[in-house]
C-alpha cells in the first residue's frame, strides 16, 4: 500500500513589488506531492488525483478545504494532524474506499457533505470541540454502524446521517435543540433512538424510511412535528406524544402501516385540533402520563 506524505515548501513573496515601500514580506506555505496535492497558507486546497493508499497530512495544515479529496475512490485511510480546525464542504465526498479516519480534537467545524458517500466508513467519533454537524455530513455512509456524538453538539441539520442504512443505534447528545430535515431518513436498520428533552422541533422527513424503528418517545419540549417526519416507519408499533406538541403536519405518520398505539398526553379534543392522519386501526390513548 502506497503512503503519501505532504512535503512543505516555504516561499517568501513581497506583498508589494516596491521593496522600498516598507511593506513586510508575506510568508506563504505551499504544499505539494508529485503534482497530486496542493495547499497554501496552511489550507489544503486540492488533490488532482491519487492512486490507492494512505495519506498523512503534516502538522501545520490548519484547514482541509472544500472538495479536496472528493471522489478519491482508492483512498483507504488518512491521518489528520491536531493543527487542523476545519474539514471543508465535500472534503471527502465520494471516497468510497475510506474505511478509517480519526477526527482530531482540534476540529471545530465539519462542513456539509464532508464525508458523504464514504460507503466503507464503519465507525466515526466526533470530537467534543464540534458544535454542529453540517448538512449531509455523513449522507449515504451505508456501512456506518456506530457514531459517537459529543455533548457539545447542539444542532444536527439536514440529512446529516441520511442513507446510513447500517446504523442500528445512535445517541443524540443532551444539548441538541433541533433534529433537522431528513437527518435520519433512509436509516433502514435504525432500531431505537432516544430524543433528549432539549429538542423542540422534529424536522421534515427526519425519520422517513426508518423501517426498523419500533418505538419512539417524543420529549416534553417538542412543539412541532413536521411533514412526513416518520413516513415509511413500517415497523413502528407505538409512539408517545406529549401535550406540548401543538402542531403535527398531516402526513407525519404516513405509511406507518403497523402503528398500533399512540400515547398522547393531551385530551381528545386537543388531538382532534391537530388534524393528523393515522392508520384506521391505530388506538389513541388520551391524557397519557407515564
Amino acid at each position: 500500500m502506497q503512503i503519501y506524505s505532504l512535503v512543505k515548501i516555504l516561499e517568501k513573496v513581497a506583498e508589494n513589488d516596491n521593496r522600498d515601500s516598507g511593506v513586510a514580506e508575506k510568508e506563504i506555505n505551499i504544499y505539494c506531492i508529485e503534482g497530486h496535492f496542493w495547499g497554501a497558507n496552511g489550507v489544503l486546497v486540492r488533490c488532482n488525483d491519487v492512486e490507492g493508499g494512505n495519506i498523512i497530512i503534516p502538522p501545520g495544515v490548519t484547514r482541509i478545504g472544500d472538495n479536496v479529496f472528493r471522489d478519491c475512490c482508492s483512498l483507504v485511510s488518512i491521518e489528520i494532524p491536531s493543527s487542523v480546525t476545519r474539514i471543508g464542504e465535500s472534503a471527502f465526498e465520494g471516497c468510497s474506499s475510506l474505511a478509517n479516519i480519526e477526527i482530531p480534537p482540534s476540529i471545530t467545524e465539519i462542513g456539509q457533505l464532508a464525508f458523504a458517500g464514504c460507503s466503507s466508513l464503519v465507525n466515526i467519533k466526533i470530537p467534543p470541540s464540534v458544535t454542529e454537524i453540517g448538512s449531509g455530513a455523513f449522507l449515504n455512509c451505508s456501512s456506518l454502524v456506530s457514531i459517537e456524538i459529543p455533548p457539545s453538539v447542539t444542532r444536527i441539520v439536514g440529512a446529516a446521517f441520511g442513507g446510513c442504512s447500517s446504523l442500528v443505534n445512535i445517541e443524540i447528545p443532551p444539548n441538541v435543540t433541533e433534529i433537522g430535515e431528513c437527518v435520519f431518513c433512509g436509516c433502514s436498520s435504525l432500531v431505537s433512538i432516544e430524543i433528549p428533552p432539549s429538542v423542540t422541533e422534529i424536522g421534515e422527513s427526519a425519520f422517513d424510511g426508518c423501517s426498523s424503528l419500533v418505538n419512539i418517545k417524543i420529549p416534553p419540549n417538542v412543539t412541532r412535528i413536521e411533514i412526513e417526519a416518520f413516513k415509511g416507519c413500517s415497523s413502528l408499533v407505538s409512539i408517545e406524544i406529549p401535550p406540548s406538541v401543538t402542531e403535527i403536519e398531516e402526513l407525519a405518520f404516513s405509511e406507518c402501516s403497523n402503528l398500533k398505539d399512540i400515547y398522547y398526553g393531551g385530551t381528545k379534543s386537543e388531538w382532534k385540533k391537530l388534524g393528523v392522519v393515522i392508520p384506521k386501526k391505530t388506538e389513541i390513548h388520551y391524557n397519557y402520563r407515564k
